[in-house]
């Protein structure tokens, strides 16, 4: 029986001991998140107020809206008048063998 109580009595202790390295490594990490909440909060992003550059914005993109609208007109009558020397090239071929074949 005092064996047995001798038994006890250590793993009581041994259960005493883990139970204060669990508080005080509880205590340690209750800290520690503190301490990281902390760092957070003082690093939040600062936030920069571009209110004020709104309307410059909205100015340029109508400038660049307008001015990819007219590159497309440019390039639409580009594309016309390349078609109609193509039609006047063709024509004139189409004339000049008629004549050839008149001719000989």
């Amino acid at each position: 029986i005092a064996n047995g109580k001798e038994t006890m009595q250590n793993l009581n202790e041994r259960l005493a001991a883990y139970l204060e390295k669990v508080r005080s490594l509880e205590s340690k990490n209750k800290q520690l998140e503190r301490q990281i909440r902390e760092w957070y909060e003082k690093k939040t992003p600062v936030r920069l107020d571009v209110s004020g550059y709104e309307k410059t914005i909205a100015t340029l993109r109508s400038q660049i809206n307008a001015g990819t609208l007219a590159n497309s007109r440019i390039i639409l009558q580009i594309d016309n008048a390349k078609l109609a020397a193509d039609d006047f090239r063709i024509k004139y071929e189409s004339e000049l063998a008629i004549r050839k074949s008149v001719e000989a």
